[in-house]
């Protein structure tokens, strides 16, 4: 009897529903539970890019824009309806699930009867910044379904966005604006090191002072996901410290490099009641830029509608490593570079005017010693730009410096003679432990550096200098793989690295 009455009621439901595409759908009470019937997705919203379709999510917070499904998920184990959709054309559908108070997720099926599962997103971690996206045929239909984790307490509020990207350009798509209340410029005030920051920070929150600013996000029914968008402006090159103390921790700090908040490129979680170890610290050359605060999808508690407080400071680079003047040498052939710096490190220099934050350890070869200065002196012997990269040892801060030298006069005599590019002809692994190089000549060169390591970044590598152009590397590991390249060099210059050669020691 349950059962008949349970299906009449199911199938009242459906006439009763309809679904759009866009909208929420009204549950029918059965029982403890919410059945929600099935239904068919009409239109999916297009868009150019992933981007767009995150912005399209952004912009729910203001209302504009809905979800495809929301549903209320109450049982122990429950599923939500089943929801068609036929694919128009040929593209990708982009999705995300998530909730305000608990962990979901969406599943698209290739059958009705949902047992050939094509691709589901990640439980609770679904967020508008982690979409999922599966690539549609024209014409075929597929099934999706939420779906909320065993043994949860009652799920407010389900949802899923869904966006679609075309294969074809010529089918139109949305265009959406960022939308966001912005509350004005903040200052941002200058340390001399990392130190007096901590210890300022350190000061503040112990006597409970106000910080820089304070964050809201006071939420429309508790789903609101972000702050409000605060800018500040630094007119240095230097390191961003951010600081926020709240007493919920499931919220990130973002940071955006233009108004339209497309750059995202720092992202810090808030800390809770640790004092300050929780300090985000980012590299920044001057300009204005943005921030606000982003709430992780399935905390419910997470809204800071009480503020997330937040302190930014800032270590311009010119107080930390200076460059004296450049004095040149009495035969003019060479040029002495000063390095002054407030705390103790380590400095390397390259050739080069690198403006933006090159400072990865491959890029500057840090295991090697080549660029490495041994005291806080450089001698030039081009004229030109160099970049000085210093490391602040107590503190873990890296800082980049650029300097250009002027005023060498090179002998007219002397010439550069350009080397091409070295090659290996034959590594093979002989008797003995050993590796047997050949190489191929190049011209107007006078030696060759053979380098070696046991990892492809050459880390500890190991360097030998020949004149001829064979060679045989000794002393070796067995049953180890050596990554093997070779340059060019003469009284001038140095030519370019090879293509790596890899070799098993076997024997």
């Amino acid at each position: 009897m349950f059962k008949k009455t349970l299906a009449t009621i199911m199938v009242a439901a459906m006439m009763a529903t309809s679904f759009n595409g866009v909208g929420f759908f009204d549950g029918i009470e059965v029982s403890a539970a919410t059945i929600w019937p099935d239904s068919t997705i009409n239109s999916i919203p297009y868009f150019s890019s992933e981007f767009d379709f995150v912005r399209y999510m952004d912009n729910s917070d203001t209302g504009e824009y809905k979800p495809i499904i929301s549903e209320t998920l109450v049982d122990y184990d429950q599923n939500g309806g089943v929801h068609k959709y036929t694919a128009p054309e040929d593209g990708t559908i982009m999705w995300a699930t998530f909730s305000t108070n608990g962990n979901v997720r969406g599943t698209f099926y290739a059958d009705s009867k949902l047992t050939k599962e094509l691709k589901w997103d990640n439980w609770s971690y679904s967020t508008r910044e982690e979409t999922t996206q599966i690539d549609v045929e024209k014409g075929k239909t597929y099934y999706f379904q939420q779906h909320k984790w065993n043994g949860q307490d009652e799920i407010d509020k389900a949802v899923t966005f869904m966006g679609f990207i075309p294969k074809s350009s010529n089918t139109a798509t949305m265009s959406v604006e960022t939308k966001y209340i912005e509350k004005g410029n903040l200052p941002v005030i200058d340390f001399p090191s990392y130190s007096d920051y901590l210890n300022r920070c350190n000061s503040l929150v112990k006597s409970g002072s106000k910080l820089t600013t304070e964050l809201y996000a006071r939420g429309r029914e508790g789903d609101t996901r972000y702050s409000e968008v605060k800018s500040f402006t630094v007119k240095k090159a230097g390191w961003l410290c951010i600081y926020a103390d709240q007493k919920y921790d499931d919220v990130d700090l973002e940071l955006f490099a233009d108004k339209d908040l497309n750059i995202n490129f720092g992202r810090f979680s808030t800390f809770v009641n640790r004092e300050t170890d929780g300090i985000g610290k980012i590299w920044l050359n001057p300009g204005t830029y943005y921030f606000r605060g982003n709430r992780w999808s399935g905390i419910d508690d997470s809204n800071f509608n009480s503020p997330l407080k937040v302190y930014l400071g800032f270590i311009p680079t010119e107080q930390i490593i200076k460059v004296s003047p450049v004095a040149i040498s009495k035969d003019q052939k060479t040029a002495v570079v000063t390095f002054t710096t407030t705390v103790p490190g380590s400095i390397r220099v390259m050739p080069g005017k690198y403006t933006t934050y090159y400072m990865h350890e491959d890029f500057w070869d840090v295991n090697n010693t080549t660029n490495l200065l041994k005291g806080n002196t450089f001698t030039a012997k081009e004229n030109g730009w160099y970049t000085a990269r210093f490391e602040d040892t107590k503190n873990g801060l890296i800082h980049r410096i650029v300097f250009s030298v002027n005023g060498i006069v090179k002998n007219a005599s002397v010439t550069t003679v350009k080397l091409g590019k070295a090659k290996i002809k034959s590594a093979k692994n002989v008797k003995g432990k050993k590796i047997k190089l050949t190489l191929k000549k190049v011209k107007n060169a006078t030696g060759y550096e053979v380098q070696y390591a046991t990892n492809k970044k050459f880390k500890k590598a190991k360097t030998k200098k020949i004149k001829k152009l064979t060679v045989t590397l000794k002393k070796l590991k067995k049953n180890k793989k050596y990554f093997i390249r070779v340059r060019a060099f003469n009284k001038t210059t140095k030519g370019a690295w090879s293509k790596v050669k890899k070799v098993k020691v076997k024997k």
